[in-house]
């Protein structure tokens, strides 16, 4: 279970309950992600990832990844869109067996992220021609884990 937590007018920390040892830690963002570029948290794949819209000039929209080595978290940024119009809109969904990424965008309008040309394209669904209002979509992945009772 994570949680997003507010620490310092420019500084985010990640609250991480632990299920195996039953304890507490806190994950600080990458030290490049200020709370004015409105970071939002999602799951990509088995990754807890994180996005940000820069609030410059260019709108360069970014996806940051969190990996663990067993002691210690670290961030890496995984790819930067350049010039998006809306960032905030844009929410990762899964990657696709190519390395492009699906993404969610208002309206329940799904784009996938062209690793190759660097760019955005739409995606048509069969059955989803008008637009829907998604809030969210999330993977699910069945697990044999189960909490200590």
């Amino acid at each position: 279970m994570t949680d997003l937590c507010n620490t310092s007018p420019n500084d985010f920390t990640i609250v991480h309950f632990c299920l195996e040892k039953e304890k507490f830690q806190e994950i600080l963002f990458p030290d490049r992600i200020k709370s004015r570029e409105d970071p939002a948290l999602c799951a990509l794949g088995e990754n807890l990832c994180l996005t940000r819209l820069h609030n410059d000039s260019r709108r360069d929209f970014e996806v940051w990844y969190m990996t663990n080595n067993g002691t210690s978290y670290s961030w890496s940024k995984m790819l930067t869109v350049p010039s998006v119009h809306c960032g905030r809109c844009l929410r990762p969904v899964s990657f696709m067996k190519n390395g492009d990424i699906l993404f969610l965008r208002f309206k329940g309008e799904f784009v996938v992220y062209n690793s190759k040309r660097h760019k955005l394209e739409e995606v048509k669904v069969a059955g989803l021609e008008a637009p829907l209002y998604f809030n969210w979509v999330v993977p699910y992945f069945e697990s044999l884990f189960s909490p200590k009772s």
